[in-house]
C-alpha cells in the first residue's frame, strides 16, 4: 500500500517538476508557436512515464530498475528530440528526478520498516 502512496508521491514530483521547468522557460524566454500543439508531452507523461513509474516500484533488482530509467530517454531522443529539443530535455530531466525521488523514498521506507521491524 505505501508503495503506491510513493508512486503517486513521485508522479506528482514529475509534473511539478515539468510544469516548473515550463513556467520558467516561458517567463524568461519568448515563445514563438506555430500553432502546433505538443500533445506528445501529454502521451509521454500518461501512458510511457508514469506506468514506468509504477513498474519502477515493483522491481527489486538493480538491472531492471536500470532499464526502466533508459527507456525513456532513448524513446524520446529517438522520436521527438530532433523537432522539440528544449521540450524533450526537460521531459527527460524531470522523469530523471522523479525516478530518482522514488527510488529514494522507496530506500527510506524500507529502512524505517527495518527499524521498526514491520
Amino acid at each position: 500500500m505505501i508503495k503506491y502512496i510513493l508512486w503517486v508521491i513521485s508522479c506528482l514530483i514529475l509534473l511539478i517538476v515539468h510544469n516548473l521547468g515550463f513556467t520558467i522557460y516561458t517567463e524568461n524566454f519568448q515563445v514563438v508557436s506555430k500553432g502546433v500543439t505538443l500533445s506528445f508531452v501529454i502521451y509521454y507523461i500518461l501512458f510511457l512515464f508514469f506506468p514506468l513509474l509504477f513498474l519502477y516500484t515493483k522491481q527489486k533488482k538493480i538491472l531492471f530498475k536500470l532499464i526502466i530509467i533508459i527507456i525513456p530517454v532513448i524513446s524520446i531522443s529517438l522520436t521527438v528530440y530532433e523537432t522539440n529539443p528544449l521540450r524533450s530535455i526537460l521531459l527527460v530531466i524531470s522523469y530523471l528526478i522523479a525516478a530518482f525521488s522514488l527510488e529514494i523514498l522507496i530506500r527510506l521506507d524500507e529502512k524505517v520498516r527495518k527499524t521498526k521491524g514491520i
